[in-house]
């Protein structure tokens, strides 16, 4: 597990899946596969389920999609036009995250 508490702030952490840093998990989007085979962002509380972090970056981004590495992360493969609907909603949940 790539989850790890900081000494001083106790605060918890996650590795993004694309550019492989340690982050605290506010600036992280997650990433749920769900039980029907599908992927979603997980915005509010905690839904149980296989989930991959990625940074708010587009590059990060970019790079956890291209490089197949949320596939990886999350163990199954989707199709092109999962991909597609998948990155819109991380550049969203990116933008959404970056006004509040």
């Amino acid at each position: 597990m790539t989850a790890t508490k900081t000494a001083d702030a106790g605060e918890r952490r996650r590795m993004c899946v694309a550019c492989r840093r340690l982050q605290p998990l506010v600036r992280l989007l997650r990433v749920r596969r769900r039980e029907s085979g599908g992927w979603s962002v997980a915005e509010d509380g905690y839904l149980p389920g296989r989930s991959a972090y990625v940074c708010r970056s587009e590059e990060c981004i970019r790079q956890a999609i291209r490089g197949k590495r949320l596939a990886r992360g999350l163990r199954c493969q989707p199709g092109a036009e999962q991909l597609a609907v998948l990155h819109l909603a991380l550049l969203e949940a990116m933008a959404v995250g970056d006004d509040g």
